[in-house]
């Protein structure tokens, strides 16, 4: 009988078959694992540090953070980041000073709307309908006559929490896209919400819409304005 062959690389410890692989060993595994990177740390002061790195990815990531933390100690070097020469930290930026809400925020965002990359306008627009406030009304009005569609449906969105007269009219333009449904609905939403008679007429002509979401919206709408209108 031959003797049973010893399978040794099941015997052999795992730093030395990593060696073999040209894997990192077990010390360098180990050190890396116990140092703790002091980027990482979380806070304000670490991440507006970082906003200034060379490394986009690494600036986003800083924007990203201090809209989490809502620190208004950022509010100046994220305003700053809307200009930044790439899109993604910009994206982020704008996206930051919504979850903030300051006010400073508001004028630059509004000139962010006029940012080459869709998805940057698109952040703005939905940074400014996060403030429910009067004074982003004229941006997001602004916001509604673009051709993008998901900026359109954010502004629409927006105006909803700031009913205002003034915004009657863009609206009314909005319930004729035919490109995106979920524009309709949300202009239509928003018009009741104002609860203007003059959107009326142009509601009643989604009634027999295809799309039964724009026709739920448009009744409801209808129902509403009628019912502030006879008090």
């Amino acid at each position: 009988m031959q003797p049973r062959k010893l399978h040794l690389r099941f015997f052999l410890p795992a730093c030395i078959i990593a060696s073999l692989f040209a894997m990192p060993s077990c010390q360098d595994r180990s050190r890396g694992a116990s140092t703790k990177d002091p980027a990482d740390d979380g806070t304000a002061a670490t991440n507006l540090t970082r906003l200034q790195s060379q490394n986009a990815s690494v600036r986003k990531q800083a924007a990203d953070k201090l809209g989490e933390l809502k620190a208004p100690a950022a509010v100046d070097s994220l305003i700053k980041a809307l200009a930044d020469r790439d899109k993604i930290v910009r994206y982020s930026a704008a996206e930051a000073l919504g979850n903030i809400a300051d006010s400073r925020a508001i004028e630059p965002l509004g000139k962010a709307l006029y940012d080459n990359e869709s998805l940057v306008r698109l952040e703005a627009t939905k940074a400014l309908a996060k403030f429910k406030d009067k004074k982003t009304l004229d941006f997001l009005i602004y916001a509604t006559k673009g051709y993008d569609y998901q900026v359109k449906y954010a502004a629409a969105k927006g105006l909803f929490d700031i009913p205002d007269p003034k915004s009657v009219g863009p609206l009314i333009a909005l319930l004729g896209d035919d490109i995106d449904a979920d524009v309709i609905v949300a202009s239509a939403e928003a018009l009741g919400e104002i609860g203007s008679a003059q959107a009326v007429e142009p509601l009643r002509k989604l009634v027999e819409n295809k799309n039964g979401s724009v026709r739920q919206a448009a009744g409801k709408a209808i129902a509403k304005i009628e019912k502030s209108s006879s008090r």
